[in-house]
Formats: structure tokens, C-alpha cells, sequence
């Protein structure tokens, strides 16, 4: 079995190849690999920022969701966040906290899920995080969305 986790460089690497397919042009000026992500706006646009995160245990169980639909939720719950603030998407960071003995496997399939459902909906993963963690995976998602002066604020409360 091969786990988790393989050097920093060689996953972000990894994800860094995923993800090129995604249509950034004129949407990102840096991404993967830099230390931050550079996002292009027109004049006249906002720029609206979700973070959610999905807990190992809490929201998902390994042994019961796909690695594929646990990354594909993910992304689903920070477009849903975006979508009720009249946004359109621009890009997507992930940041990972992954147990040492998850399979690479697993990991694939995790940000294979992410990036399908990123390249549906024109949405590039620029970059992200990672770390061990010592119990399950944690994902982080934050996604930024554009808009022209006219996102709904606020957006309906859930409560």
C-alpha cells in the first residue's frame, strides 16, 4: 500500500497536475505552487469568499463514502454557499490535513472528485494547504466568486 504522506512537493505536484486542466485562463495569475494565489477582477466586480470544511467522523466516513463523492461534496457546499450570493465562480482552494496511514489512492480519488466537479463548473483549483493529521482527513474549501456589484447581502439566513 502506498501512503500518506508522500513529500509536500510531490503532492502538490501531484494535485498541481490535476488541476491544470481546469480552465484558469483570465482567472488566475498564480496559483498552485506560489505562496498565494493571484486572482484577475475586472473593474466594476466583486470578489465573494466562502470557506467549509469537511470533517472525517463528522460529515463523511471513509468507509462508507467513495473518495471521489467526498471530494465532490466538498466543492458542492462552498459553490452552493457562493450561488445563494448571486456569485460565479472563479477559483478554489483546498487544503487537506490527511492521516499517514491514507492510502494515495484514497487521496486521488479525493481530489479527482474536486476536480470533476471543478472542471463542470469552470471553477480551477489554485491552490490550498497541506498537513498530517493525526486522526481522520480534514478538507478545507474556499471558493471565490465573482459578481458586478450586485451580490445579495445579505444572503437568506438559514435561521
Amino acid at each position: 500500500m502506498n501512503t500518506v504522506p508522500q513529500s509536500e512537493r510531490i503532492l502538490i505536484r501531484r494535485i498541481r497536475r490535476q488541476a491544470k486542466s481546469v480552465g484558469s485562463r483570465g482567472k488566475l495569475r498564480a496559483g498552485i505552487g506560489d505562496d498565494a494565489a493571484v486572482l484577475a477582477s475586472p473593474p466594476g466586480f466583486e470578489i465573494l469568499v466562502t470557506t467549509d470544511f469537511s470533517l472525517e467522523g463528522v460529515h463523511f466516513r471513509r468507509e462508507w463514502h467513495p473518495a471521489a463523492s467526498v471530494g465532490h461534496r466538498c466543492l458542492a457546499r462552498g459553490l452552493s454557499d457562493i450561488a445563494a450570493m448571486g456569485g460565479k465562480p472563479i477559483a478554489a482552494f483546498l487544503s487537506l490535513a490527511l492521516p499517514t496511514n491514507l492510502s494515495q489512492a484514497w487521496v486521488d480519488g479525493f481530489v479527482k472528485g474536486v476536480i470533476r466537479l471543478g472542471r463542470e463548473n469552470d471553477v480551477p483549483l489554485a491552490g490550498g494547504d497541506t498537513a498530517e493529521s493525526p486522526a481522520g482527513v480534514l478538507a478545507d474549501i474556499v471558493v471565490a466568486k465573482r459578481c458586478c456589484g450586485q451580490a445579495r447581502i445579505p444572503a437568506i439566513p438559514f435561521m
